[in-house]
């Protein structure tokens, strides 16, 4: 299958995200691409994400240094800087806010304080079981323990934290196999009220992008997409029939303002 990259083309200096371990110098030289920090890219029929793993993410730790399938939680999202130790994630393990903020799964193991990919939205995806037991279906979230290993819910039960996915059977050998869904833009569409067809991403001029969509149905007022942009500079969103309406932006969320729910087609410009 072709490879597609969302923005513009990511350096892998192994060919292959699974094993990607820059040095802070490499990433920072002419050629290494700092720019792609936070770069979410399709690769196959996964999507990655560059980030760089938190500098004290060494032995040290209860957790140890990062091992293939523990899963990433987010350190400091602005910088994109993570980790597999809870107890530094956005929250803290006191407050178990750590737990809604996973940034995905290390596929490999990683140097403390190097850029890497970890995985965002896959299938049939390796995770730490954390000695838990699986079943197909049932919805997986971050456990609440330092392995950075994985729990479940029974199917038909709402998980207490942010779903990462969910399993595709039971566990071996101390491993999980999970559709992992945690891209904010994953594939087959962007996470939104709104539903999305024949969506399409283009880089126009360094970090801003064009998102682009042949139909976005807000079935209501009030109704949103979330584009995965961080920020939207202009929309130019076309309705199908003649109705007043308006938007309202955060960020890269539009909200609709009308009477009743409207179909557009169209793009939206940011970063």
């Amino acid at each position: 299958m072709t490879n597609i990259i969302r923005q513009q083309p990511i350096w892998l200096p192994t060919g292959n995200p699974d094993t990607t371990n820059i040095a802070s110098a490499d990433f920072n030289a002419q050629g290494g691409q700092p720019a792609s920090l936070m770069q979410e890219f399709d690769y196959n029929d996964r999507v990655y994400q560059r980030v760089q793993l938190d500098s004290g993410a060494t032995s040290a730790t209860p957790v140890g240094v990062v091992a293939a399938n523990q899963l990433a939680y987010w350190k400091d999202k602005s910088a994109g800087l993570v980790t597999n130790d809870r107890r530094f994630g956005i929250g803290g393990a006191a407050t178990a806010g750590w737990a809604n903020f996973v940034a995905g799964v290390f596929r490999s193991a990683v140097t403390a304080g190097y850029y890497t990919d970890i995985i965002k939205d896959g299938k049939a995806i390796n995770i730490l079981d954390g000695g838990n037991t699986f079943a197909v279906g049932e919805a997986v979230f971050a456990e609440n323990d330092s392995a950075a290993a994985a729990d479940r819910v029974a199917v038909g039960t709402a998980p207490g934290y942010q779903q990462s996915g969910v399993a595709r059977g039971a566990a071996s050998g101390g491993i999980v196999s999970v559709d992992v869904a945690l891209a904010d833009t994953p594939l087959g569409g962007w996470m939104a009220a709104a539903t999305v067809t024949n969506q399409k991403q283009n880089n126009v001029a360094g970090n801003r992008r064009q998102i682009i969509a042949q139909s976005i149905v807000f079935a209501s007022n009030g109704d949103t997409w979330a584009t995965g942009l961080k920020q939207i500079d202009s929309i130019s969103l076309t309705p199908t029939t003649n109705t007043a309406y308006g938007f309202t932006v955060s960020g890269g969320t539009i909200t609709l303002v009308a009477a009743g729910g409207l179909t557009f087609r169209g793009l939206v410009t940011g970063y």
